[in-house]
């Protein structure tokens, strides 16, 4: 692996156990509500970790988004929340909603993220005019969005030349499939292929853990 790649695994693994270890709570609710509906555990949790740091109480002075997932006024009235704070109300909404997108994308990650970040209608849109270089023509905001929580990189359009010589059209199909996670940046996804046995557990040790602390808080 390039040492670029390697440091930058090494920075979001030691930035997303930071955050799990500050907030253990958080951190095993959302892995344990992710299994639930079926979600990849980890990927949740790095969503959850890109959308407010684990934070219950976060809020979007700009988009109004609150709570853990930042979820929209809208989008928590849709799912029947009361209070955005409130972090089991608010994990379970962005799980639903999360398991909702990879439905309508055919379980494509990249597409339901962008969905999240961008809206559904949007990223159709944009495969309706773009194909599968789509994502490169969504806003600088949702590319670094999918990428920093999945490692997908948008695909630049094909570059079509005509042969100078022959008038034959020429066209450069050297992109990779913009849904497709390269091998250099699916490793930054700390247990991206964790199964809903192993992600239960880890979310049971940082539960453990949650619980000891405020054992010690209660009694020393």
């Amino acid at each position: 692996m390039p040492r670029t790649a390697s440091n930058a695994r090494r920075r979001r693994v030691m930035r997303l156990g930071a955050l799990a270890a500050a907030n253990p709570s958080i951190a095993a609710l959302v892995m344990q509500i992710a299994a639930q509906y079926g979600l990849n555990p980890s990927l949740i949790l790095a969503q959850a970790t890109q959308e407010s740091g684990l934070n219950p109480n976060a809020v979007n002075p700009k988009s109004g988004a609150q709570g853990v997932m930042q979820l929209m006024p809208a989008t928590a009235a849709q799912f029947g929340v009361s209070n955005p704070f409130d972090p089991v109300q608010n994990i379970t909404a962005g799980c639903k909603y999360m398991a909702e997108l990879l439905s309508e994308f055919n379980g494509d990650i990249a597409s339901a993220l962008a969905a999240y970040d961008w809206g559904p209608t949007n990223v159709k849109n944009a495969q309706a005019q773009y194909s599968a270089s789509w994502l490169y023509y969504a806003p600088a905001e949702t590319q670094n969005y999918v990428m920093a929580i999945a490692g997908i990189a948008p695909v630049p359009p094909q570059v079509t030349t005509i042969d100078a010589t022959t008038g034959e059209v020429v066209t450069d199909d050297s992109g990779d499939d913009a849904t497709s996670i390269a091998p250099e940046t699916a490793s930054l996804i700390p247990g991206l292929n964790m199964t809903t046995n192993q992600a239960l557990l880890v979310g049971g040790i940082l539960l453990g853990l949650y619980l000891g602390i405020q054992f010690l808080e209660d009694y020393l």
